[in-house]
């Protein structure tokens, strides 16, 4: 199948056609057998990144859809996200919260900003990356929301924003980011696991871990 007619391809299932769109939406609402069958059957098979996709299902459990025209590209960000994964999985010894699915390119816009590249769904543990270019930007960014320990903590981070932000900073923090990780308490944990976490000062890594930030993430790589 061709990167171009991916783009657009229809799946028939019990004589109806349906998008890949439709499938994304569908497997998150059945049994997870269901969802097996729906993914390998009417997504994987002929998909061009079939056995990226399928390694990935395999070894995480998690489902992955992503459609554009830029084969390379969009390897790179699949062989991202497996790498994320992996680290992800080895730092918490198997105890990191991982998305039942990944939609790169099918994002749900309406939910989003124009300047946001990603999106977690809490509700259904899926994250949405607008495109694969934002995926090695973005991606441990919603992991961490994913892995917040108090999503829903309102903690008011802009009394410290003097004290943190050359923490964020050092660590390899663009400023614009450091500026948003102000935003909220559950923005601010989810930068500050951006960066080099091996360059935080104790204090800071302590401020993280009042704010939420399971410790184990201290350890992932940069």
């Amino acid at each position: 199948m061709s990167e171009n007619k991916l783009t657009n391809k229809q799946l028939e299932f019990v004589g109806l056609e349906l998008s890949v769109q439709d499938i994304a939406s569908m497997i998150k609402s059945v049994e997870d057998h269901i969802a097996e069958y729906l993914y390998e059957r009417y997504y994987l098979e002929n998909n061009i990144h079939s056995g990226k996709l399928k390694d990935i299902n395999k070894r995480f459990n998690v489902k992955v859809f992503i459609i554009s025209d830029d084969f390379e590209l969009d390897n790179i960000a699949l062989e991202h996200i497996e790498t994320e994964l992996a680290d992800w999985k080895r730092v918490s010894d198997g105890n990191a919260i991982l998305p039942f699915f990944i939609n790169i390119n099918l994002s749900d816009y309406s939910e989003m900003t124009d300047e946001a590249a990603g999106l977690l769904k809490p509700i259904d543990k899926s994250i949405h990356l607008k495109d694969s270019v934002s995926v090695k930007n973005t991606f441990r960014h919603e992991m961490m929301h994913l892995n917040d320990l108090n999503f829903y903590d309102i903690i008011d981070v802009r009394k410290s924003a003097l004290k943190w932000r050359e923490e964020l900073i050092n660590a390899g923090i663009t400023q614009e980011n450091a500026d948003y990780a102000y935003e909220n308490k559950l923005e601010f944990v989810a930068v500050a696991s951006e960066g080099d976490l091996s360059k935080y000062s104790k204090e800071f890594k302590e401020y993280l871990v009042v704010l939420c930030m399971p410790e184990w993430v201290f350890n992932l790589p940069f």
